[in-house]
């Protein structure tokens, strides 16, 4: 899955799948909780899967998902 904003700061990566963390984006005018990014992460682990992120800059972000075989 890929997006097409500005994209995120590679020194706040370490921070994308935090709970409830917007990333300096409080009073950012999108809107949302922040709670997306780990629930999408805590459904990859519990199928034993891999989740990261590529950033392009000014380009927005790239998420892969790695699933292995049962």
């Amino acid at each position: 899955m890929s997006d097409t904003g500005k994209g995120v700061s590679e020194s706040l990566f370490d921070q994308l799948f935090e709970p409830f963390n917007r990333l300096d984006q409080v009073n950012g005018q999108i809107e949302g909780t922040g709670i997306g990014l780990s629930i999408c992460k805590q459904l990859v682990e519990l199928m034993d899967g891999k989740i990261g992120v590529f950033r392009k800059p000014d380009k927005g972000l790239t998420f892969w998902v790695e699933l292995t075989e049962v």
